[in-house]
């Protein structure tokens, strides 16, 4: 194999060439550094926004006097405002990423709501007024009106369901005590009237 000789004309430009490659790749780096924080300094403002934007709709979940849920689109708990831990008597530790069945030691397990809950997002769907009776272990009896709807997120391409519940087991004892007594008024105005 025969060496080929370079010459000193060919050497001092390939030293030059390799002078200038430092100053290349470091231009460069400082071209994508230029831009790294340009895209940085663009998503700022976003950020800051969608910030704001979580806080504002969290104040108003918290001003919410009914019981509030927001869930995932694997209808895992992503929060609920404080009238539902109080109503429930759960935490936030113990809700929040979590499967709605499985809160409150399974006591939204409810068959008819898994049902309803697991038809929005693949259909795009909703319901209103669906009335549960449900004995919670900590807190009782209790009927409840829930209504539920699709929230889809643009610009984060997600899925999340409003779960929000009416407590109406007084309501519904009241009802029940004035057809009772509705009933007996009824009653007594057919009852033969006694002469005397």
């Amino acid at each position: 194999m025969e060496k080929k000789t370079k010459t000193k004309q060919q050497l001092l430009f390939e030293i030059e060439e390799l002078r200038g490659k430092p100053e290349t790749t470091e231009r460069r780096l400082k071209e994508v550094n230029e831009k790294l924080l340009g895209n940085i300094a663009e998503r700022k403002p976003e950020e800051e926004t969608s910030d704001k934007a979580k806080k504002h709709a969290e104040s108003i979940l918290g001003t919410i006097r009914e019981p509030l849920v927001v869930l995932n689109e694997d209808l895992e708990v992503i929060s609920a405002n404080p009238s539902f831990y109080q109503t429930f008597k759960v935490t936030p530790e113990e809700t929040e990423g979590q499967f709605i069945y499985s809160i409150g030691n399974h006591q939204w397990d409810i068959p008819a709501l898994r049902e309803l809950l697991e038809e929005i997002i693949p259909k795009n769907s909703h319901f209103d007024d669906f009335e549960v009776a449900h004995e919670f272990p900590t807190i009782g009896p209790k009927k409840m009106l829930l209504n539920a709807r699709r929230i889809y997120q643009e610009r984060r391409g997600t899925d999340m369901i409003l779960l929000a519940i009416e407590d109406i087991t007084e309501r519904k004892k009241i009802e029940e005590a004035l057809q009772a007594s509705e009933i007996r008024y009824r009653r007594l105005l057919k009852q033969p009237k006694m002469g005397y």
